[in-house]
């Protein structure tokens, strides 16, 4: 490839990220939005989208042969500062005008962005070259407007909703270009193209004078209003200080103080909830809020996250500011849509997330009043880990004729998970509990109780053996359940006490060990419970405690995952029937032979007890 061509392609590029560019600042708005002017030293959405268009028709119009304009019209109202291509209209003008349509205008950029496209594609002389690179330049330069007018036009009008984002620097190394005084030319005395503000050509006196290589960054301005630069006239010259004084300025326009920090203000304008996820469990909701946040962070799309048990005022405050993505246990959401704080006139898409969890705790009468009063234009999921004959009914009622994509079978367990089961009578599972938990000081360890009073009960027991334990169910305040979620997650508590509502929440980084002190009634949720641990490229150990009445349980979870759970052998608290069961069982053996081998070292070292 010639340099020719190497220089024509990168112009192609940067004239179709330039584009793009454009479209994108103006995608979030409404159709009222595109012709309004708010002052008039400022311009409409549509009049700049317009012009920089305009800007390269002229170019096409200078280098193409017998080039017909698109519209004498659009020309007329477009053209706003070049006497050279006839009498420029009335800036102030531009917002009263309701022809030409957005609709128009809109065209128009598709069609000129088409025929410049088409011209840039062939070989070009250097003189077309740079007339076409000016024309990025300088629509560039009115995307810098354009963001400043969106700033005002939704900023003031709408209040818009504040991104979670402090003030930062460009991280640059600052150097400063010293420019010598003097006498310039300024201005063009030739004939070829050249904006109206080059003629004519004139000398200029220049005293010396500095310049920064990077621009101020929102972390370099916030140092100097730190150090009163609102405050300190000597900062400001006299006609910017009396601006100081008479507007009461203490910050640029578009910041605010949020409490001690300082964030910026988008340009977004009132978010309307475009995708709502609707989840059983609030540490479920919470997490997948988390997650939003983590993986949105570099993008314009806010979230937030409602849930009961807590005080509704900032969460209706949150929505009033606007949201794109709501996340939502179902009894608050219903509630606040009754209220009518939330309007989904604008939803797309919709995740009905753990269904079958969602089933079993009998919200599914509230999913139901849901889901009637969503736009039935949108696409809808569910997400469930298993797929019973009730989902799969309820999935052909709300989602009519939808498709299933299964991405594991559903009997499969976490595949790097060591499974095995003790047979233990009722009065001895403390006992057990406290003889695995000894040790293990180091290991994050998941215990599993069928109810919240068993739960609560097995705090207790491990109390008394020293061995600090918290609780998580239902009965638990939100604060409670969120602060034991915290330090089980930061690691400072090592055992956690959960029942299966609310462990759905909880996802935690080299969880060590599941312990089903209960085991489940329902089968589908063994897997859901062992599959908290062995996640990532981790490896896992879940154990199981089973006495002679849940026995039947223990046959439906292995008809489930259609293997047998690897019977432990001998424990100190092995008694009647557990004996014959116990003396006739076999330690569990690793089922991945290719396992590498630090990870067979460490659950070797492991102590099972």
């Amino acid at each position: 490839m010639t340099l020719e061509q190497q220089s024509q392609n990168s112009l192609l590029n940067s004239f179709n990220e330039t584009r793009n560019t454009t479209l994108q600042l103006v995608k979030n708005l409404e159709r009222d939005d595109f012709g309004v002017q708010t002052a008039v030293f400022m311009s409409p959405p549509k009049w700049h989208i317009g012009h920089v268009s305009w800007l390269n028709e002229i170019v096409l119009s200078k280098t193409q042969q017998d080039y017909k304009f698109f519209s004498e019209e659009l020309s007329e109202y477009l053209n706003s500062y070049y006497n050279q291509f006839g009498k420029p209209h009335d800036k102030s003008k531009r917002g009263v005008m309701s022809r030409p349509t957005v609709d128009e205008i809109l065209e128009y950029f598709e069609v000129i962005t088409n025929r410049v496209r088409e011209v840039i594609s062939k070989p070009l002389d250097k003189e077309t070259m740079y007339l076409f690179t000016m024309a990025i330049h300088h629509e560039c330069q009115h995307q810098e407007l354009l963001v400043y007018d969106l700033q005002h036009l939704l900023g003031d009008q709408y209040k818009p909703a504040k991104r979670n984002e402090s003030p930062i620097s460009l991280n640059k190394e600052k150097k400063k270009i010293r420019i010598n005084g003097g006498l310039y030319n300024l201005g063009y005395s030739g004939k070829d193209y050249c904006y109206d503000i080059e003629l004519p050509e004139h000398k200029i006196y220049l005293n010396d004078y500095q310049i920064d290589t990077f621009p101020v960054s929102n972390a370099e301005y916030l140092e100097f209003m730190n150090e009163g630069g609102y405050d300190d006239y000597s900062f400001w010259l006299s006609d910017g200080w009396d601006a100081v004084e008479k507007n009461e300025w203490n910050s640029p326009m578009y910041w605010e103080k949020d409490e001690d920090q300082w964030i910026t203000r988008d340009f977004v304008g009132k978010r309307k909830i475009k995708a709502l996820v609707v989840t059983p469990t609030r540490e479920l909701a919470i997490q997948i809020a988390e997650s939003f946040r983590a993986y949105g962070q570099f993008t314009n799309l806010r979230n937030t996250v409602i849930f009961g048990g807590v005080k509704q005022s900032k969460q209706v405050a949150s929505l009033q500011q606007g949201v794109d993505i709501l996340v939502a246990t179902p009894g608050r959401l219903l509630d606040l849509m009754n209220q009518g704080y939330i309007s989904f006139s604008n939803l797309k898409y919709v995740v009905l997330d753990e269904a079958d969890q969602m089933l079993d705790m009998g919200f599914i009468h509230d999913v139901k009043k849901i889901i009637a009063k969503l736009p039935p234009k949108r696409q809808s999921l569910f997400f469930s880990a298993t797929m019973p004959k009730s989902i799969v009914d309820l999935s052909q009622k709300m989602l009519g004729d939808f498709k299933r994509v299964t991405i594991k079978p559903q009997q499969a367990t976490a595949e790097k998970v060591e499974q095995g089961v003790y047979f233990v009578s009722k009065k001895n599972k403390p006992k057990l509990l406290i003889h695995l938990l000894e040790g293990r000081s180091s290991d994050s360890v998941l215990v599993f109780s069928r109810t919240k009073h068993g739960a609560n009960k097995i705090v207790k027991v491990l109390d008394k053996a020293n061995i600090k334990s918290a609780a998580i169910h239902g009965n638990k305040s939100q604060l409670q359940r969120q602060k034991a979620l915290g330090a089980f997650k930061d690691g400072s508590l090592k055992v956690l006490i959960a029942t299966d509502i609310a462990a759905r929440g909880i996802d935690v980084d080299d969880l060590a060990l599941v312990i089903n002190y209960d085991l489940p009634n329902v089968s589908e949720t063994y897997v859901h419970r062992i599959g908290r641990t062995g996640r990532a490229s981790a490896s896992g150990i879940a154990l199981s405690f089973c006495m002679g009445d849940e026995r039947p349980y223990l046959k439906d979870i292995e008809n489930l995952i259609k293997q047998q759970v690897p019977r432990m052998g001998e424990h100190p608290f092995l008694e009647g029937a557990d004996v014959v069961e116990g003396l006739l069982s076999k330690k569990p053996q690793a089922r991945n032979k290719n396992r590498n081998k630090s990870n067979n070292t460490r659950n070797k070292n492991r102590n099972w007890r």
